[in-house]
């Protein structure tokens, strides 16, 4: 991954539960318990602009959100970062880096 395009990640990652398009209409969707979101409407949300930080926070599981009850969506953090090596700032960077470009692809599909 370290390599890829935000595309790329977003076709390797996303597509099973959001959909090609980001519409939240993937080939899992309908056998999961909650609504997947639509990814391309993501600013359209209250503060009316793309919510980079929570966007972030979801991709690495920082982000807690009770009202998924379980946490369908995949903590990729969890895969991207190495747990057994916390204080590796190398491998954290590339950890970042990735959710960065998975971030500007979310950014960049965002319908009026």
């Amino acid at each position: 991954m370290a390599q890829m395009s935000g595309a790329e990640i977003y076709q390797q990652l996303c597509t099973s539960c959001h959909g090609v398009r980001g519409k939240g209409d993937g080939p899992m969707a309908p056998l999961l318990q909650i609504e997947v979101p639509d990814l391309t409407r993501l600013a359209q949300g209250p503060a009316g602009e793309f919510p980079a930080e929570q966007v972030r926070r979801t991709i690495d599981g920082r982000s807690e959100r009770p009202a998924h009850g379980l946490p369908y969506m995949p903590i990729w953090g969890l895969r991207f970062y190495d747990p057994e090596k916390p204080d590796d700032a190398e491998a954290r960077a590339r950890g970042d880096s990735i959710v960065e470009r998975l971030i500007g692809y979310l950014q960049s599909i965002q319908e009026d």
